[in-house]
């Protein structure tokens, strides 16, 4: 966009692109982080991460998928429908491999001869499922057993990541087994104010800029016309950018943000917002929460998983 330049700015630092580069490492950000890379390095559970759309899911995945430093084999399914049209041949492209055998048993042989494999070799399997409220209890019953160690040592550990109806999902009845395989639950929340501002700090200095461009009521305004929300915190950003070049606004106010807000329509955008946080599992109340942690460290991953164990 044009307004680069007048902003000094080396790249565009408000895209609405699912970026791991620009990963911004907020409290529930590196909490979440930290419960990845825990819960896969005991390579066993399954490990559930919801959230509103916009908060920041996938870009959680691709920065944690791409600083992984472990001898892990990933799979990941960016679209659940292949699964629910065919299992077997997408678990087989998930993971990079050719599929085998169509949907019969001799597919599944072949997958579970590929796992086994990768056992041998000491690598574990994971396989990553966004937009995971969108499968079936069918399919999500087939991947729990994929879970299960078979005799030649190979399994599959899961990552579930989507919206919070998935959270319903997982408490159906007819799913109680695969639940009580959910290791670890946490729900992102949108953006406090104060992330906010820092969020949008953040974005404009990995852009190149070393000035303030928002002004703090702007910046509030930010924060309450997009509820907090990473990908709507973007869109007003981008887009206020763009009024403040055509107007030569060397400082974006609060107007801006406002002509902004009423332009795309958010004046009125509500959420059904759910606590932040771990979320208890194996119970039979499915809105039973716990406060998140203000300490994201190794420890507070330890003392989660002991309790599940």
């Amino acid at each position: 966009p044009m307004y680069r330049q007048f902003y000094d700015l080396t790249s565009l630092p408000f895209s609405l692109n699912p970026d791991p580069e620009a990963f911004f490492s907020g409290e529930q950000q590196t909490t979440a982080n930290t419960i990845l890379e825990y819960g896969v390095m005991r390579r066993e559970g399954i490990l559930v991460i919801t959230g509103d759309v916009g908060c920041g899911k996938t870009v959680l995945i691709r920065h944690f998928l791409a600083n992984w430093a472990g001898d892990t084999c990933f799979g990941v399914v960016s679209n659940p429908s292949v699964l629910k049209e065919t299992f077997m041949t997408g678990l087989f492209l998930a993971f990079g491999q050719q599929p085998q055998g169509g949907e019969g048993a001799m597919s599944y042989a072949g997958f579970q001869a590929f796992l086994n494999a990768q056992g041998s070799a000491g690598r574990a399997c994971v396989l990553v499922v966004d937009e995971a409220q969108s499968l079936s209890v069918e399919v999500l019953e087939e991947l729990r057993l994929l879970t299960n160690p078979d005799a030649g040592g190979g399994s599959v550990q899961l990552v579930l990541v989507g919206q919070p109806q998935l959270q319903q999902l997982l408490y159906r009845p007819d799913l109680g087994q695969l639940l009580q395989r959910v290791v670890a639950h946490y729900h992102l929340q949108p953006f406090r104010e104060a992330e906010t501002a820092r969020y949008v700090e953040y974005r404009l200095q990995l852009a190149g800029c070393e000035r303030a461009v928002f002004t703090r009521k702007a910046m509030q305004r930010i924060h309450q016309g997009a509820r907090g929300i990473p990908r709507l915190i973007n869109m007003i950003c981008d887009v206020a950018l763009l009024y403040g070049y055509t107007e030569e606004m060397d400082k974006i106010d609060a107007s801006v943000v406002n002509q902004v807000i009423a332009d795309k329509g958010l004046g009125g955008l509500g959420l059904d917002r759910a606590p932040a946080g771990i979320v208890a599992v194996g119970g039979s109340d499915a809105d039973e929460t716990d406060e998140a942690s203000t300490v994201p460290e190794q420890g507070m991953a330890e003392q989660l998983f002991r309790e599940a164990d």
